[in-house]
C-alpha cells in the first residue's frame, strides 16, 4: 500500500509540473484565417490595414487584446497586448506549447527573446510603459513572429 501511495504522489507531482497550454503557437504556422479559427475560435472582429504597401488582414480577439496578422492569407505574427494573467518570465513560453530553453537575449528590465525557436523567427516578451491594472505586477506584451514575410 505504501508503494502505491508513493507512486500516486510522484505521478501527481509530475502532472503538476506540466504547464497548462493556452494555445499551441507552433500548430498555427502556415495557417490561413479559417484554419486559425479552428484553433482559436471566432475572432471578436476583423479588419484590413496596409503597412509599407503590404495589405494585411487582422483577426482581433478581445479577451487578451490579441491580434493575429496575415499576409496573402498566411499567418505572419501574433501579438498579445494584455497577457495580464501571465508572468514576465521565460517559463511563460511553455503556456504556448514551447519547450523551455534559455532565452537568446534576456534583460529583465526590458525583454526576453528567443531566436529561431521551434519554427518561429522569434518570440519576444517585452515590457511596455502603458497604463496597467493595479493587480498586474509587470506590464508587457508577447510577440510571436511566425514568418519572414
Amino acid at each position: 500500500m505504501r508503494k502505491l501511495v508513493v507512486l500516486f504522489v510522484l505521478f501527481a507531482a509530475c502532472q503538476s509540473k506540466k504547464p497548462q497550454i493556452i494555445f499551441d503557437v507552433s500548430s498555427l504556422i502556415g495557417g490561413s484565417p479559417n484554419e486559425i479559427i479552428n484553433v482559436l475560435g471566432n475572432p471578436d472582429s476583423t479588419y484590413n490595414k496596409t503597412i509599407l504597401n503590404k495589405p494585411y488582414y487582422y483577426q482581433q480577439y478581445d479577451e487578451r487584446d490579441m491580434q493575429v496578422r496575415y499576409l496573402n492569407d498566411e499567418i505572419v505574427d501574433i501579438i498579445i497586448n494584455k497577457p495580464y494573467d501571465l508572468e514576465f518570465t521565460p517559463e511563460t513560453i511553455e503556456k504556448f506549447g514551447f519547450r523551455l530553453t534559455p532565452p537568446d537575449k534576456m534583460d529583465t528590465a526590458a525583454n526576453i527573446m528567443w531566436m529561431d525557436k521551434e519554427g518561429l523567427r522569434y518570440i519576444n516578451l517585452y515590457k511596455v510603459g502603458s497604463k496597467k491594472p493595479d493587480s498586474v505586477t509587470t506590464n508587457f506584451k508577447i510577440y510571436f513572429n511566425i514568418s519572414n514575410k
